[in-house]
């Protein structure tokens, strides 16, 4: 582990140099096994599809009360000119 604040190791707390020193003794931390990647991957998966699908169904709760009444309006302006035209 490299120090990236160059030239700081001389003013760090005793504190700081006590942590610096454990983390660079225990060194990197073993690789998890292939099969807890792959059951977590699959589980962020699932979440990710769950919120998507999730929006969409928020989306057109939202939008089918205006798009309906979209329709009604112009089934009324419709019907407004049809009986007007003559």
């Amino acid at each position: 582990m490299s120090d990236e604040r160059a030239g700081t190791r001389g003013t760090e707390l005793p504190e700081e140099a006590a942590v610096r020193e454990l983390l660079e003794g225990a060194g990197r931390r073993p690789a998890p096994p292939e099969e807890d990647l792959a059951a977590i991957r699959a589980a962020a998966r699932r979440e990710w599809e769950e919120l998507v699908a999730a929006r969409r169904r928020g989306r057109w709760r939202q939008v089918a009360p205006l798009a309906l009444a979209a329709v009604l309006v112009a089934a009324v302006a419709l019907g407004w000119w049809w009986r007007t035209r003559d």
